[in-house]
């Protein structure tokens, strides 16, 4: 029973690789191949016998140099790919503190902006008995300078919401 199921096999891939053979190379080139190279034996036995042991000698190890490129190929991608990984942790690992701390610092900052405008805040409240005013524009458009009427000559600019800025002339023109 095994001996059936190894010929079996062994016909399976037998006909797998035949049919692979002939997608690859068609049987009438095969045979047309076959035909030239009996042909060249029999026309110089010298020469094709040369040219034969030269094949069977040198096409180990020319199979052998080739699976060593490849091996050697496959191994610098392993080890390019572990090489990166490494270092990738190693630099997440540095990150990770580094953001928190920065995260930290952020809010520091703005927290202490804060403050200082609620300080500024509440200082002018109590220097002028009154809240701040503020300046938002329109909906739908930004603010903008303008030169106020053309009977304002007080050289200043009207951020529109009445707010009033001095101007700052370069070359003659106000900015």
């Amino acid at each position: 029973m095994p001996i059936a199921h190894i010929i079996n096999a062994y016909n399976g891939v037998s006909g797998f690789a035949r049919d692979r053979l002939d997608r690859a190379v068609p049987p009438e080139r095969r045979q047309k191949a076959l035909a030239d190279t009996q042909d060249y034996a029999s026309e110089s036995p010298l020469k094709f016998s040369f040219a034969l042991a030269q094949l069977i000698f040198c096409v180990v190890p020319i199979l052998l140099f080739l699976s060593f490129i490849g091996s050697v190929a496959l191994f610098a991608l392993g080890t390019a790919l572990v090489f990166t990984l490494f270092w990738a942790g190693i630099a997440l690992a540095i990150l990770t503190p580094v953001l928190c701390f920065s995260f930290t610092v952020a809010i520091g900052v703005w927290l202490w902006g804060l403050a200082c405008f609620a300080i500024a805040r509440k200082s002018y409240e109590l220097y002028t008995g009154e809240a701040p005013k503020t300046v938002r524009p329109e909906y739908g458009s930004a603010p903008y300078l303008t030169n106020g009427s053309s009977s304002d000559k007080s050289g200043t600019l009207t951020l529109r919401g009445g707010v009033k800025e001095e101007e700052t002339l370069v070359n003659g023109k106000a900015y």
